[in-house]
């Protein structure tokens, strides 16, 4: 069966193998490892990769912001490459690939992204050096709105992934999202205080932003 690693969302289906590459699958909206299940047995009774490659899979909530769970993706995978390997000497963890279904697709293609600021610019007229903060608030904004490739990942595979933009949202399904969907406190508290001190800083949905 499968079980977590970190606690943070990383699963491995064995435990860790050095020598084997990592391929990490990323599900979609609201979706779940279940997905995988068909593809997950394939690779895994294949007689070319079976014994060459360890398949971990990372569960995440699909509602919270992309970029939070992108963060939260991001940090798995260091996280795991320090643990199992912190003095360098398995190669094949340098060779990892993530493979991203729609919206995991877009968590993968952070993975492999250097953002420079658009993502700041997109939200704030002021540039990051001048935000008002304190050290716990700056690090959590620069953590998602900042984004380097990960040396680690060599390969990026993507499934039915909206890379222009999927299908405009309705504002009736926006208003419904809004009410079912509860974003966790310390993700929106923090921000919200942050946004009071920095007028600047704009949602483009005029309010706090789910994956939708």
């Amino acid at each position: 069966g499968t079980r977590p690693v970190f606690g943070d969302g990383l699963v491995m289906m064995q435990p860790y193998r050095p020598g084997r590459v990592p391929v990490v699958l990323v599900h979609g909206t609201a979706s779940s490892p279940a997905r995988w299940a068909e593809l997950l047995n394939e690779l895994q009774n294949d007689a070319e990769f079976g014994g060459r490659i360890q398949v971990w899979q990372f569960m995440y909530n699909t509602s919270l912001p992309i970029l939070y769970t992108a963060k939260l993706l991001r940090e798995a995978l260091q996280n795991a490459v320090r643990d199992f390997d912190p003095t360098g000497t398995d190669p094949a963890l340098q060779r990892m690939v993530v493979m991203g279904h729609s919206q995991g697709g877009l968590l993968t293609r952070l993975m492999v992204t250097d953002s420079g600021d658009r993502f700041w610019n997109a939200v704030s007229r002021s540039p990051f050096s001048a935000l008002r903060a304190g050290p716990d608030e700056r690090a959590l904004l620069e953590s998602v709105a900042f984004f380097k490739p990960l040396p680690f990942v060599s390969r990026v595979v993507f499934l039915a992934t909206p890379h222009g933009g999927s299908y405009r949202v309705g504002r009736v399904v926006l208003n419904l999202v809004r009410r079912v969907v509860t974003l966790p406190l310390r993700l929106v508290a923090p921000i919200e205080d942050v946004i009071k001190k920095n007028p600047e800083i704009e949602m483009p949905s005029g309010s706090f932003p789910t994956s939708v």
